[in-house]
């Protein structure tokens, strides 16, 4: 049986659905780029797990093609040629400078929890009984009438607390006469699994060092080769159904259940809420005032430079 959340998580806000078309400079009618935020909680109904609703049969789920991974809004490391400013000669070698994403203008960036628009909502379901929250997350984007967005990866996997858990899937928007949102997560619940020691997969990535002969001369000397041993990007689901941790812990997947649901979005900043009777989603998309281009004091002296 279906637990629906209380109505006081539903907040519905009027606003405008920007489908609005420009001109070029040529005359010709051209689709208008709209910007959103787009804020997702989604959350376990625990009553679930000792009740009477079926399960479906364990499968192993892909991901489709069209995907994109949200970034995140700490630095990321960017390899770029060392300049030498005395002689304003580039160097043949590379030096690593950390650049952040810019969360006011980039899309597909991870928002952090202060920019969410969905904080009151989870923060309610953290403290209701019988309720779990699985995955915050929060981003920009854009799209054009007619158009799809790529389809974002959501993904979460919990190993270590008392009921483990993996939810992977993606959440796609689209945009016609009214907006739509489609998503397809999967939450599958998790069991330690006792394994031979050949299954498990590495802790840490290293490199091992391995001496062998030379095949030619005749003193044979020793030589050395590294191997390297790395550990998965992501916890991957094999065919036998086992999720490995960062770490490399084995766990057996032992249930899991699906949300496949398609919502069309009448009036933006509407927020939609969307169940299964295991897991639910709260899900909003905010029209986003995008900040063309930068202030003067943004810029920074080599793009005042160029203007």
């Amino acid at each position: 049986m279906k637990k629906r959340l209380p109505f006081l998580l539903i907040g519905v806000l009027s606003s405008l659905q920007a489908t609005a078309q420009v001109n070029n400079a040529n005359g010709i009618e051209e689709k208008k780029e709209q910007w959103y935020q787009a804020d997702l909680v989604v959350f376990l109904n625990k009553t679930s797990m000792t009740g009477t609703e079926q399960w479906p049969e364990i499968t192993h789920k892909l991901l489709p093609g069209n995907i994109i991974e949200l970034k995140s809004a700490e630095a990321v490391t960017k390899n770029e040629p060392d300049l030498d400013w005395l002689n304003t000669a580039t160097d043949t070698e590379s030096v690593e400078i950390q650049q952040s994403p810019d969360i006011t203008r980039d899309a597909y960036v991870e928002l952090p929890y202060e920019k969410q628009l969905l904080q009151k909502q989870g923060n309610i379901l953290d403290r209701a009984k019988g309720y779990r929250v699985l995955k915050r997350q929060s981003w920009l984007l854009s799209i054009r009438e007619g158009e799809e967005t790529p389809a974002v990866v959501i993904r979460q996997t919990e190993t270590e607390s008392e009921q483990p858990f993996q939810l992977e899937g993606t959440v796609t928007v689209s945009s016609g006469r009214y907006l739509h949102a489609d998503l397809d997560l999967w939450y599958r619940e998790l069991a330690a699994e006792g394994l031979n020691s050949h299954y498990q997969k590495p802790e840490v990535e290293l490199f091992e060092s391995v001496e062998f002969e030379a095949s030619d001369g005749d003193e044979k000397p020793v030589q050395e080769a590294e191997i390297t041993i790395k550990k998965p990007d992501h916890p991957v689901i094999g065919k036998d159904q086992l999720i490995y941790s960062d770490i490399g812990k084995p766990m057996k997947v032992t249930r899991n259940f699906p949300l496949q649901q398609s919502r069309k979005i009448q009036r933006s900043e509407q927020t939609q809420y969307l169940d299964t009777p295991v897991i639910g989603v709260i899900f909003k998309l905010t029209p986003y005032e995008h900040p063309e281009n930068k202030s003067l004091l943004e810029l920074k002296p080599e793009d005042q430079a160029s203007n």
